[in-house]
Parts: structure tokens; C-alpha cells; sequence
């Protein structure tokens, strides 16, 4: 082997290794994320998932708030302003 190659062979392995590290750090951080305080607080309102997305909440924001995935803070204060809530109303973060 010449020194091209292992250093290829090399620096790919360690950014495989930092990717991973990474990934599993963002996944950590999302299953600390649970939005089941949303689910309550649109019951006790009588909002339904069609009045999110009558009022600007997209299918995909509601797909990642049913699986607890990522949404962004924009997307948190229009929510907060489509059901008339504080952020403690749709989330809460778990350990």
C-alpha cells in the first residue's frame, strides 16, 4: 500500500467514527424531546389536527411532533400562536 492510501483509508475511517458520534448525539437529544403535552392542550381546546393545517401547520410538522422528532423554533411559536399557548403547553423534554 502507498501513503495515499492509508491516509484515505485512515481519515475515512475517523470520519465515519466522528459522523457516528454525531448521530448519536442528535439522537440523544431528540428522544428528549415529548410532545404529548400538545396532544393535551389541542383536546382540552377542542383543536383538531385539521385546524393546525387549516391555519399554517404543515403535514410534515405534524408528522415529526406525532414521533417526537425536530421541529424548529419558528415552527414552536406559530404553534404557540395558532392554539393560544406557552411552549410548556407542547413540550416537555425527558431524560
Amino acid at each position: 500500500y502507498n501513503i495515499a492510501t492509508i491516509l484515505y483509508v485512515t481519515f475515512t475511517y475517523v470520519l465515519f467514527n466522528i459522523v457516528l458520534i454525531v448521530d448519536n448525539m442528535i439522537m440523544e437529544v431528540i428522544k428528549m424531546l415529548d410532545y404529548s403535552p400538545l396532544w393535551k392542550t389541542m383536546e382540552e381546546r377542542g383543536i383538531s389536527q385539521y385546524y393546525l393545517l387549516k391555519n399554517g401547520i404543515g403535514n410534515k410538522t405534524i408528522y415529526n411532533l406525532k414521533r417526537n422528532g425536530n421541529i424548529t423554533t419558528l415552527t414552536m411559536e406559530k404553534l404557540c400562536k395558532v392554539i393560544g399557548c406557552e411552549p410548556n403547553d407542547i413540550i416537555k423534554f425527558t431524560d
